[in-house]
């Protein structure tokens, strides 16, 4: 989770909203509309720290009881940085009204001061943005979020008036998914404020390295997705790279749930992986010998 416009408007993980990417499943309503990404470019050597740093972040929210849901993934490839998806509520008003929350909690408010300072001494940089849902480009954008382990990101900068000719070609690769019948998931983003014109971010789910196999047999020349796509869209994506494409960058990476806070109902679909501590507790053996409390009553 992260912190929201400044330590003043005290947090900027605030977010919260039943489900992050339809994680609520007993009231599922899609994406959420707006997310707040902030990136934090990590010290090298200094993971284990920074996931630290971040947790007590997160005990400061759940303390105040905010309803702030929100996953943190770590960087697998590219640059060493950790990313925070944080859902933005209804309105704007809803997001002021938890940094008044947690500005009304004097406890709390030192304790993210403190959580403050000793991030600052473990990242080099870090950017915020605010993100829009594009639905129209997505695809079969509702999944189980508790069943999920990584995210593969694309991050596209698309050339000023080359928007229409970005949505085209996405179409068609949604398309043609749909036609293959393929069982994938994408969340298309737009970077409305923080990142310069023209910027997507392309969301995957994936729920295991081992999966990403059957991509790869599911994107091949001879697929049925290839043939799906028709025999004209490499021209007409080549074309676009070339004259409407300013950049693309694809990147894997781990959901850390040590610094995501998810709902009950995201949770238990894999206890084990969100609330490890908890489950490891509730796993271990006694000890041999070890009277049970109704064991004790009787021997008094």
């Amino acid at each position: 989770m992260r912190k929201a416009f400044s330590l003043l408007f005290v947090l900027c993980v605030s977010l919260s909203y039943a489900q992050l990417f339809a994680q609520d499943q007993a009231a599922p309503s899609g994406p959420p509309k707006r997310l707040q990404l902030v990136v934090e470019d990590v010290k090298p050597g200094k993971g284990a720290a920074h996931q630290k740093s971040e947790a007590a972040w997160l005990a400061s929210f759940q303390r105040a009881k905010v309803p702030a849901y929100g996953i943190a993934m770590t960087a697998m490839t590219g640059h060493n940085e950790a990313w925070f998806l944080n859902v933005m509520g209804d309105n704007w008003a809803q997001f002021d009204s938890w940094g008044k929350q947690l500005n009304s909690n004097a406890a709390v408010g030192a304790a993210l001061e403190q959580a403050s300072a000793t991030d600052g001494d473990l990242i080099n940089s870090s950017r915020t943005y605010y993100l829009d849902y594009v639905p129209e480009l997505s695809y079969r954008p509702d999944f189980k979020l508790g069943e999920m382990k990584f995210f593969m990101v694309d991050t596209v900068r698309v050339r000023p008036g080359y928007g229409r000719d970005f949505a085209e070609i996405r179409k068609a690769v949604n398309a043609a998914h749909e036609k293959a019948d393929m069982d994938e998931h994408m969340l298309v983003y737009y970077a409305g404020t923080g990142a310069p014109g023209g910027t997507y971010f392309i969301f995957e789910p994936v729920k295991s390295v081992a999966s990403l196999d059957d991509v790869d047999k599911w994107h091949a020349d001879d697929s049925a997705y290839r043939k799906a796509l028709g025999d004209d869209f490499a021209a007409r994506n080549r074309e676009f790279a070339q004259k409407g494409l300013m950049s693309s960058e694809s990147d894997m990476f781990a959901i850390s749930p040590s610094m995501s806070w998810v709902s009950e109902n995201t949770a238990k679909l894999d206890p084990t992986f969100w609330n490890p501590k908890t489950a490891m507790a509730k796993a271990k053996p006694k000890a041999a010998g070890a009277a049970t409390p109704a064991a004790k009553k009787e021997k008094q």
